[in-house]
């Protein structure tokens, strides 16, 4: 009878989260979602021409700098997961991220860049991680929120994690 309801408890969950996808999906603005952050050292940019943003250029060298740079100089936090949507004039970002080095993190920033058509700055916002001191091997979400008058043209964003050592 327990694991009936354990397994009853389990199915509702996994539909509830699967809801939540299908939700965000579809809140989403349109248009591509191009994003540029530190995590796996990756850079997924979409667009027509990947040299229209100074930021991505940023970021793809400090990316660069970190994978070559000495261990204890490169990067110790990566995104986990993230997402975004639009609601009501609100455009919010958030996601998990993760200490992955082996020393900690300190005031852990998530900085969210938020970009228009072609690649147009629209505005930018940083703000501390929920738990801003993460030990190796832990996890702190985050969420940004950006209410800008010209929130509802962001079409993509560039998200970058900051630290203090």
């Amino acid at each position: 009878m327990e694991n009936n309801r354990r397994v009853v408890k389990e199915i509702i969950i996994i539909l509830l989260l699967i809801l939540l996808l299908i939700f965000g999906a579809l809140s989403q603005p349109s248009g591509p979602k191009t994003v540029v952050d530190g995590g796996k050292g990756g850079r997924d940019v979409s667009s027509d021409d990947p040299d229209t943003s100074t930021d991505a250029t940023i970021v793809e060298d400090a990316i660069e700098k970190s994978n070559s740079a000495p261990e204890e100089n490169k990067a110790i936090v990566e995104t986990v997961t993230h997402s975004s949507w639009f609601n009501n004039g609100v455009y919010e970002v958030f996601g998990v991220v993760e200490n992955v080095g082996n020393i900690t993190a300190r005031q852990v920033t998530a900085r969210v860049i938020f970009k228009g058509d072609n690649w147009k700055r629209l505005g930018e916002i940083q703000t501390l991680v929920d738990n801003p001191t993460l030990v190796p091997g832990t996890r702190s979400d985050f969420k940004v929120i950006y209410t800008g008058s010209d929130a509802a043209q962001a079409k993509t964003y560039v998200l970058i994690f900051e630290v203090v050592r």
